[in-house]
């Protein structure tokens, strides 16, 4: 091929792919609320920079080590996803769809999904905590129930304990709620943790990169997209990489284990 022809193909490809974005972006849905990507940590979204680095870290950990140890077993991995955004108002509250969300991101393998969804007003100088809410997958429904969930947020996260501390209050729930599904889904006899051992974390863990939504590339190869816009990119890029003689994508480090809710949890 010559060097112009290479040029013209390349041009042309090109304009596929932004036409390509341009109509997967037209076809996501419409929401009253634009709902984000998830990061591509999966199992902590802290889109509202709300989190300190340590639970941040202590969350994806903890949320990797829960998929990878009971991925192989009946009921499918676990996947428990913490996510934090930032609302203009509390009126806007009631255009989120919790639901809606656990489900475009998938969330658990074979319906074992659990969305801890935090959101704030405010700034990253001050932000307010004005709803908790928590959807449960439909399978992991038999093994927490929407009346415990809101206890435990009641306990847990508002423990006066932790009074002026989101992260140690939020690190309770989290724990206790990773407990409830080691122990009573996968039989585990146990799940210790210490919250001293947390706090000392949340101290010395160092600082990191606020997060934010996984590229547009890296969302359309995970399984949030439809299949068939994975069909079209992938061809597109095979042509690219055949005219330029090589070449790749970055793969997603983590992603939903096609999960579905209906609706099943609580909000406070």
């Amino acid at each position: 091929m010559s060097t112009d022809m290479r040029k013209t193909v390349v041009i042309v490809l090109f304009l596929v792919i932004i036409f390509a974005g341009t109509i997967l972006s037209s076809c996501q849905k419409e929401d009253e609320y634009q709902y984000p990507r998830p990061s591509a940590d999966f199992y902590v979204n802290d889109f509202a920079s709300a989190l300190l680095p340590g639970s941040r870290q202590s969350f994806y950990n903890e949320g990797v080590r829960l998929y990878e140890d009971t991925k192989d077993t009946d009921l499918g991995g676990a996947q428990f996803v913490v996510t934090t955004m930032l609302v203009e108002n509390q009126g806007e509250i009631a255009s989120i769809d919790k639901t809606e969300l656990f489900r475009q991101w998938q969330i658990g393998e074979n319906d074992m999904g659990l969305l801890l969804l935090l959101l704030f007003t405010g700034n990253e100088e001050e932000l307010t905590l004005v709803s908790t809410q928590i959807e449960i997958g439909y399978r992991m429904e038999a093994y927490i129930t929407a009346a415990e969930a809101g206890n435990l947020i009641d306990e847990c996260l508002y423990n006066p304990e932790w009074e002026g501390s989101i992260d140690m209050g939020l690190g309770e729930l989290y724990y206790e709620l990773i407990s409830i599904i080691y122990t009573q889904a996968y039989g585990y006899e146990s799940f210790n943790y210490d919250m001293d051992v947390y706090r000392d974390f949340l101290i010395t863990a160092e600082d990191s990169e606020a997060q934010s939504p996984m590229s547009l590339i890296a969302y359309v190869f995970s399984s949030h997209s439809p299949f068939w816009t994975k069909i079209i990119v992938a061809l597109i890029i095979f042509l690219i990489t055949g005219v330029l003689g090589g070449g790749g994508f970055m793969a997603v480090r983590h992603k939903g284990g096609g999960g579905s809710s209906g609706g099943y949890g609580v909000k406070r």
